[in-house]
């Protein structure tokens, strides 16, 4: 068994904005993925993830931790998430961001 890195897609949180858009892993069978930010934000971001999201679009957003401390997103900081245990992962800014931030997705998928 090798682990092959997978370019999942990309989150953006628009210009004068604080949510991305939202990324579904239901159907992406992924051992991990590593968020890379880009090299400017306006505020600290944080990582959201869901177990559901309703065909009204609404769903219960738990803030991301790991060892009690949340998670968070530095500009140009490359972000390691060795488990994927959620349907649904959205960022968000602690500020409207100056401009458009596109942050690249990358997941782990063993293969034999």
């Amino acid at each position: 068994m090798r682990d092959v890195a997978l370019l999942i897609g990309e989150l953006t949180i628009p210009s004068g904005n604080t949510n991305s858009n939202v990324i579904d892993f239901r159907k992406l069978p992924l051992s991990g993925i590593t968020i890379f930010a880009p090299a400017e934000l306006t505020g600290t971001v944080k990582i959201y993830v869901s177990p559901s999201i309703d065909s009204y679009g609404t769903s219960y957003w738990n803030l991301l931790q790991s060892g009690g401390s949340d998670i968070e997103i530095g500009a140009g900081d490359a972000v390691p998430l060795d488990y994927v245990g959620w349907h649904h992962l959205k960022l968000v800014s602690g500020s409207n961001e100056a401009a458009a931030r596109k942050f690249i997705l990358l997941g782990v998928e063993d293969i034999t």
